[in-house]
């Protein structure tokens, strides 16, 4: 650090090697953003996209499970007692 000088004591090659290492750090950056930004957006969709599939579900699945229910009921209902018919046309011999 002792040979540290002032950015305007450097002589032209070195401040644009400098100026250029630092375009491309911010153009390194730049590009990682946008990848990110880009990423973000393709996460995000995919969660719109549950979203909406586990909202159809919440809509659907009740409906579905008391349909099945009522249909499950029916048939499992034990058949109700037929009671004898009464005696007045019968023939007694």
């Amino acid at each position: 650090m002792g040979n540290a000088k002032s950015f305007q004591q450097l002589s032209f090659e070195e401040k644009h090697s400098i100026c250029k290492d630092l375009f491309m750090f911010n153009e390194i950056q730049a590009l990682k953003d946008e990848q990110r930004s880009l990423e973000n957006l393709i996460f995000g969709f995919f969660v719109f996209m549950i979203g909406i599939v586990i909202g159809y579900c919440m809509g659907r699945i009740p409906t579905i499970i008391k349909t099945a229910w009522h249909q499950f009921m029916n048939t499992r209902r034990p058949a109700p007692v037929q009671k004898p018919a009464p005696e007045i046309f019968s023939i007694k011999v």
